[in-house]
């Protein structure tokens, strides 16, 4: 049965509406869509690679940045509601993973944590309002106000009209007056954002500014996991030749998994899947084999 309807008495007769709780839970579903990515939700800072052959000249800015971030979170209390804003104009430089890890770190903590491109938030105001002003609208902007932890990706590319500073400082002004944790990336330093300068003042209030090494990772990152896609050809190789099938079907597992996962890197990066596809469905078989040989023993 369903306990959200609340029957009142109504001039004589009867009206039937929602309860409150039926809108909160039906906001707090639309802010559930403001998550981190699947492909960052298991990382943290640990993950974030700062090898020389990644930042090549930048290596050492990019290890001080890391350790700047593991002393944070060892000094949590003492920054009282202090973010970061992490910025470069080369995109594909790690702003976004290190974003992704520092919301896994708060969310270990136990803090409440939420994710977003700065469109997407905006976007789900303007359907909110476009539906009811009154209650999902601004159920949801108290919500994105009062979270623990918000992070903010991509600031700066929305277009600056009156209604998206207004947006922004709603929310911003909120968060910076009640110490709330607030994290952005951009394309841009602060004061080359063209939004209101209310919402300029606000950030350096609340953010410390780190300024990303301005170098692209992003292929490279992809390019080394690409590596793992030729380790794993040469391990089915060996696999092969030697065809222990007692001992291997933990190899073959993990073949497999790697296969899986160099799949979806060459899916997302437009990368050759040929012979990809041939040799999972190979190790696939061989799986299913090794494991109906040991069923009927």
């Amino acid at each position: 049965m369903d306990s959200t309807w609340i029957i009142k008495h109504d001039n004589g007769g009867f009206k039937i509406t929602r309860c409150e709780c039926f809108n909160k839970r039906i906001n707090q579903n639309r802010l559930k869509k403001l998550k981190i990515p699947k492909s960052f939700e298991n990382i943290f800072i640990t993950d974030f690679k700062t090898d020389k052959d990644l930042y090549e000249d930048y290596f050492e800015k990019a290890r001080q940045i890391k350790e700047d971030i593991i002393k944070y979170f060892e000094n949590l209390e003492k920054f009282d509601g202090i973010g970061f804003y992490l910025y470069s104009e080369e995109k594909g430089s790690g702003k976004t993973f290190l974003l992704a890890a520092i919301g896994n770190e708060f969310s270990k903590l136990g803090y409440t944590v939420r994710f977003a491109k700065t469109m997407d938030i905006l976007t789900l105001l303007k359907e909110s309002y476009q539906k009811n002003p009154e209650k999902t609208y601004s159920n949801i902007i108290d919500e994105i106000q009062k979270l623990d932890v918000l992070l903010i990706d991509d600031i700066g590319v929305e277009k600056a009209t009156d209604w998206v500073n207004e947006q922004l400082n709603f929310i911003l002004d909120y968060r910076l007056e009640n110490n709330k944790i607030t994290f952005f990336t951009s394309n841009k330093s602060i004061e080359e954002l063209e939004l209101d300068e209310r919402i300029i003042s606000r950030l350096y209030d609340m953010v410390l500014p780190i300024n990303f090494p301005e170098i692209s990772i992003r292929e490279k990152l992809v390019e080394k996991k690409m590596v793992n896609y030729y380790k794993a050809l040469r391990n089915w190789g060996d696999y092969m030749i030697v065809n222990n099938r007692n001992n291997n079907l933990k190899n073959c597992l993990a073949i497999y998994k790697i296969l899986t996962e160099l799949e979806n890197i060459c899916v997302k990066n437009n990368k050759d899947l040929s012979g990809v596809l041939d040799i999972k469905n190979e190790v696939y078989e061989e799986i299913n084999s090794i494991r109906n040989t040991r069923i009927t023993r």
